[in-house]
């Protein structure tokens, strides 16, 4: 049930359209980062992807979705946000102290969870963002055409090519020469 009311929600969401702003990961004033943990591998590479990102800017929010009880989320940046399965009540609402975290507004947002998680996208409805970016996998949602921009990234188990792509794209897109 919790998951068809968030799919609804995130229907109705679709249908507000937003003028979007391209901007790099680099120049961007506020850059957030939405990512699924589901193991401890996962803390691994959430740690690496960490470490990239504070390199290019170092103003990024992390927001991890833990889908495990026992995984722990390290303080891996100071802006960091931990929602859990049970943060949504049972009509799929997120507790109200988290929704208040989300509402800051940042210029470029990048949904890196290749799996379709139906929350994450939830979560990507909740915040402003000037641009929004999504990862692809093999399970496609279909709940995903507010996105601006969708990337196919083989490489996501290296977080140093994975961010490097990413950076590149966002560069094209701008009319900036890759270094």
């Amino acid at each position: 049930m919790k998951k068809y009311l968030i799919s609804w929600q995130i229907k109705r969401k679709q249908a507000v359209k937003h003028l979007p702003v391209i901007t790099t990961i680099e120049g961007a004033d506020h850059v957030c980062l939405l990512v699924v943990v589901d193991s401890s591998a996962k803390v691994e590479w959430l740690k690496q992807i960490s470490l990239q990102f504070i390199r290019l800017n170092p103003k990024f929010r992390l927001i991890v979705f833990v889908k495990g009880k026992k995984i722990e989320i390290p303080e891996l940046v100071s802006n960091l946000i931990v929602v859990r399965p049970n943060d949504f009540n049972f009509f799929g609402f997120l507790r109200a102290d988290i929704l208040k975290k989300l509402e800051s507004k940042c210029d470029l947002l990048l949904n890196l969870d290749r799996s379709g998680n139906i929350f994450l996208h939830y979560l990507t409805t909740l915040i402003p963002a000037g641009f929004l970016i999504r990862t692809t996998g093999n399970n496609e949602s279909g709940l995903a055409d507010f996105y601006d921009l969708t990337l196919n990234t083989p490489n996501m188990d290296d977080a140093n090519i994975l961010v490097k792509e990413l950076a590149g794209y966002l560069r094209s897109l701008n009319g900036i020469e890759n270094a």
